[in-house]
């Protein structure tokens, strides 16, 4: 078995909390699974210390890519990473990511809580969910899932921009009459 990617783009902060994931999670996964962390941001220094205090080498953070280089690392990773922090103001948020991730055929992998837990599970196939911070559920979820890739064209062609304006301009003119 060649080593799987897992790829994460984005912000390196509080609310995305890696730091708290990322490394614990990359010693259980062990060789067979590699993380590439691309961003930047107020606790990527957290994250790079966790990473050398657990002596983790399947972790590689990178600098922020332009947009070209990162929709080419999307396709070459094996999986598309989300996480939020394990505060409860992000049980009410739907990240804007999620949207992105599930144009490509890659499973997700999202550490989510309230409505994006529910929004994820009820509206895109080939994701594994798994509770904000918690390693011992990402690593069990990792366990039991079997890997394919799979194209998301009922999500994509409900959630696209022309979509959903045509959509809003006929419930406007509904107002208006």
């Amino acid at each position: 078995m060649s080593q799987k990617l897992i790829v994460y783009a984005g912000n390196i902060g509080e609310g995305q909390g890696l730091e708290k994931i990322v490394p614990l999670s990359a010693r259980l996964l062990s060789k067979d699974y590699k993380f590439l962390i691309i961003g930047d941001g107020g606790s990527k220094q957290k994250l790079k210390d966790e990473i050398l205090m657990q002596g983790i080498d399947n972790v590689e953070l990178k600098d922020p890519v332009n947009r070209d280089e990162l929709k080419q690392i999307y396709k070459n990773a094996d999986f598309l990473f989300l996480h939020l922090n394990d505060y409860k103001a992000f049980e009410k948020v739907l990240p804007s990511k999620i949207f992105e991730l599930a144009t490509y055929d890659k499973p997700i992998i999202a550490g989510v809580a309230g409505y994006a837990f529910q929004f994820i599970k009820n509206n895109i196939p080939n994701v594994i969910l798994f509770k904000p911070c918690d390693v011992a559920d990402f690593f069990s979820q990792m366990k039991d899932y079997h890997y394919k890739t799979m194209t998301r064209s009922d999500f994509i062609s409900h959630y696209k921009r022309s979509r959903i304006n045509k959509d809003m301009v006929q419930s406007i003119m509904k107002l208006m009459k």
